[in-house]
């Protein structure tokens, strides 16, 4: 129970609150000058809603203005009739996207050690050696390690 953002507890202890500092004959009083506010405000919210109704009839709104004071459930049962339209298409996206996710989910087993496969290593070899190592641009593979053209011709 909430009442105006004040819980069960709370509202309890602000009662006793007040008939410890009030009295009980005051608190009798009080109680009887509340109901009698409660019953003005419901029969004002009952002309105003037949007020509202012959309003929206007369420039054919097809809105129903509810006779009974508004709670809490109330406001959210007519939100949510508002706005189901708007929400259906996402519910059936939603359904389908937990059908699928159902779908995909498959029970995990233990992989046996015969089935795991070592991927096969990987031969290092030299890097190839470039175009024009000899100077002359015929990249000779004798000419690898050397550092100057003129010393392989040599050899």
């Amino acid at each position: 129970m909430d009442i105006l953002g004040v819980g069960g507890w709370e509202l309890l202890a602000i009662l006793l609150i007040m008939v410890v500092v009030a009295g009980p004959k005051r608190m009798i009083a009080w109680s009887y000058q509340l109901g009698r506010y409660v019953g003005v405000i419901r029969k004002m919210w009952v002309e105003t809603a037949k007020q509202l109704q012959k309003e929206f009839d007369a420039a054919g709104v097809d809105v129903k203005v509810p006779q009974e004071l508004p709670t809490r459930q109330s406001i959210a049962k007519e939100i949510g009739r508002a706005a189901a339209p708007l929400t259906k298409p996402l519910e059936e996206t939603m359904q389908e996207l937990k059908v699928t996710a159902a779908d995909v989910r498959q029970p995990l087993t233990p992989l046996k050690p015969a089935d795991i496969k070592a991927p096969a290593p990987k031969s290092i070899s030299a890097p190839p050696p470039p175009a024009e190592a000899n100077g002359n641009g015929t990249g000779s593979s004798a000419d690898f390690g050397t550092w100057s053209s003129g010393d392989s011709e040599q050899q």
